[in-house]
């Protein structure tokens, strides 16, 4: 079961869960989720470029209008 973790609290997430293994196709699949609840902003936490041409496609063909910042995993 997916979790999100916000502030040290630990949240089941079931509307996280999927049959996808691939987890470039995760990550942008749960981003274009968010950004069409209209969050004005999301953050993704990731390295891999993979991931920043498929966001990059995303947004430009589906026209997002939220923000999306990628974060360095370190």
């Amino acid at each position: 079961t997916p979790e999100e973790v916000c502030m040290g609290i630990s949240i089941k997430r079931q509307d996280m869960s999927n049959k996808q293994e691939e987890a470039d196709v995760i990550i942008v699949g749960q981003e274009m989720s968010t950004a069409a609840l209209g969050y004005s902003t999301v953050h993704v936490m990731c390295d891999d470029t993979d991931v920043f041409v498929l966001l990059l496609h995303f947004y430009q063909s589906l026209n997002i209008a939220s923000e999306i910042i990628m974060v360095p995993t370190y």
